[in-house]
């Protein structure tokens, strides 16, 4: 529920140049050279420039066109050559997710929607052209499974954290036992915030990755259709910013909270609440993520939250006490604690002077 820029601004220097330096190196896993020594020899076959050329000759075959129609492939044929202009496909994979919709509006100058998905209600189906793409150019599912996928996350710190749309359930790495596969396991999906089954073209983009849990990602979002306009990317906006979690205010007088809700910020267009059902969700779990205990311990020490008592040992002893009991002290850990922006927000309630947080 923070930027994941500000996750990994506790282990790393310059952030920007840090994720830039791994979205790069993304797109060299994902075209190597057939011999790193001699570049001139080219790529391997299975990587997305290789395989591109090769989707480019199967379009132009006269024996495609005739299956498909001349108007149709035409307009597969146009978007293929886009996607083969000089450096294209690399800023693609690299791209901010600022930079999206600009690709977007590019493509369907040379393809229509039609021509990629299929609309249900609000999910999205791939056509026959769609799941064509998927399986060569932005083969997700051979990528997901590569010790460099692995890896990158393992770089970013989720090996131990917690999932950046919910704050609520583990997302983390292990070493795999298995004698097949890769060295490690992933313990969470890598959501494509702009769904693969709508933009396929953004399947393999590095920032149209994010590390979530399986609830948030199959149960909630499944192919719904988020954009950076309409909901919280945690590459390009924070929600720890946006958002308030609120109890009832009976907690104030060491009442036993028993709702909760999440209040949008003024200016904030978001409709990430709502499509991942966190109220709801929340409001079950107040007793797991142990709120009733923290109104408690609040309550009973609420004359120690003033800046006069700030310094003096009692203070000192409350603030050991929150903080052996897990409360985030700094906000840039909230994505490495469970619960830990609601019970930072729980806390302002009572910490009006911010005698607490950072």
């Amino acid at each position: 529920m923070i930027k994941i820029e500000k996750h990994l601004s506790n282990n790393v220097t310059d952030v920007n140049s840090f994720l830039d330096s791994i979205a790069e190196e993304m797109w060299d896993d994902l075209n190597p050279l057939i011999n790193p020594a001699d570049p001139s020899i080219g790529h391997h076959p299975n990587s997305m420039i290789e395989n591109l050329s090769s989707l480019i000759e199967e379009v132009k075959n006269n024996k495609y066109k005739k299956k498909i129609g001349k108007e149709i492939s035409e307009r597969q044929l146009s978007f293929l050559q886009y996607l083969s202009t000089p450096n294209k496909l690399k800023s693609i994979v690299t791209a901010k997710p600022d930079d999206f919709h600009v690709f977007e509006k590019e493509i369907l100058l040379h393809i229509r929607p039609d021509d990629l998905f299929k609309k249900r209600g609000t999910t999205h189906s791939s056509t026959d052209f769609g799941k064509r793409l998927l399986s060569t150019i932005f083969n997700y599912e051979r990528y997901r499974k590569t010790e460099s996928c692995y890896n990158r996350y393992i770089k970013m710190k989720f090996d131990s954290a917690i999932c950046p749309y919910c704050n609520a359930n583990s997302v983390t790495i292990v070493e795999n036992t298995n004698d097949k596969g890769g060295e490690f396991r992933l313990l969470f999906d890598l959501d494509h915030f702009y769904p693969k089954s709508k933009y396929p073209y953004l399947a393999l983009s590095f920032y149209n990755h994010i590390p979530s849990c399986k609830t948030c990602n199959t149960t909630y979002k499944g192919s719904k259709d988020f954009k950076i306009s309409t909901h919280i990317h945690p590459f390009h906006r924070c929600f720890d910013s946006s958002y308030t979690f609120e109890l009832d205010n009976g907690v104030l007088s060491d009442k036993t909270p028993t709702s909760v809700k999440l209040t949008k910020n003024i200016g904030v267009i978001d409709n990430l609440v709502k499509d991942l059902e966190l109220e709801v969700r929340y409001k079950q779990q107040l007793s797991i993520a142990r709120i009733p205990y923290l109104t408690r311990t609040l309550y009973k020490n609420r004359h120690l939250l003033k800046p006069e008592f700030v310094g003096t040992s009692s203070h000192s002893n409350l603030v050991e006490l929150l903080d052996a009991y897990g409360l985030v002290l700094d906000d840039s850990s909230i994505m490495s604690t469970q619960y830990g922006k609601l019970q930072r927000d729980v806390t302002k309630m009572f910490d009006v002077q911010k005698t607490i947080l950072r």
